[in-house]
């Protein structure tokens, strides 16, 4: 049988995988799977003339980029992101004000939860007690290997995902101050894991109900509001928690 000619082969030497929707770098023009599409994640050889934080960005060949100022953040964009509050520029994964840790956003409310009102981008955040929150995502990386071994003896969660499919998690419960073991599917979404763990730790839900406090989950490393819409995998993928992460169930205000 003649093999068919679909897809090509990721140029990353420890890989080669076979990718049947391909990504090309614009700076060395290659070929990679969706794990080394990233300048940082194939070690890009392309040559950088300037970094760029501010006004006009300088040229990668013929592409104007935007350098992420988030820390020692080494990602760039072939579009400016800056953040609706403070006007710096972000890389995607840094652009929600949450995420870079802003100093323009509102003071904390009741329960150490907001809600930005004059920004509704912007989703509620949680501050986050000292004795839980990690420092920056470098100490929750490392945290998390330690922590994941203590979870799988005593996580709970359905039986039925299979082994490979569970992410494991402590939940910290904002109410009482109590830490719970859970599991979830990587495959699920943020919004269904919320429902599960709101069932689990015995949390009243009413998100279905206007005008009541809203429950969400909430990073303790940013104090940010996970999204409900997005899949726990793809939030492991982009390191925004990781497998073994305490996450906090909390209310908005």
């Amino acid at each position: 049988m003649t093999e068919l000619d679909i897809g090509q082969h990721c140029s990353f030497p420890s890989c080669h995988q076979l990718d049947f929707l391909p990504f090309q770098c614009d700076l060395c023009s290659h070929i990679f799977c969706k794990s080394h599409k990233e300048v940082t994640s194939h070690q890009c050889t392309g040559k950088v003339s300037g970094i760029h934080t501010h006004g006009e960005a300088p040229e990668r060949g013929n592409i104007p980029t935007y350098r992420c100022t988030y820390e020692d953040c080494r990602n760039y964009e072939l579009v400016s992101v800056r953040c609706s509050l403070c006007d710096e520029q972000f890389c995607l994964k840094h652009r929600s004000a949450e995420e870079h840790q802003c100093d323009k956003l509102p003071a904390a409310q009741a329960n150490n939860c907001i809600r930005n009102v004059s920004n509704p981008v912007t989703k509620p955040t949680y501050i986050v007690p000292r004795d839980i929150k990690y420092k920056n995502k470098k100490s929750e990386k490392l945290a998390t290997k330690v922590a994941l071994m203590k979870l799988k003896m005593s996580a709970t969660g359905r039986d039925d995902i299979p082994t490979d499919h569970r992410v494991y998690f402590f939940i910290y419960k904002s109410l009482d101050s109590s830490k719970h073991p859970i599991y979830v599917s990587k495959l699920w979404t943020v919004g269904r894991m919320l429902d599960v763990v709101a069932d689990a730790t015995k949390t009243v839900n009413k998100n279905d109900v206007d005008n009541q406090p809203h429950l969400w989950l909430f990073s303790a490393t940013t104090g940010g509001a996970l999204s409900n819409s997005e899949t726990i995998e793809d939030l492991l993928e982009n390191e925004t928690i990781y497998n073994g992460s305490t996450v906090v169930l909390g209310y908005d205000q």
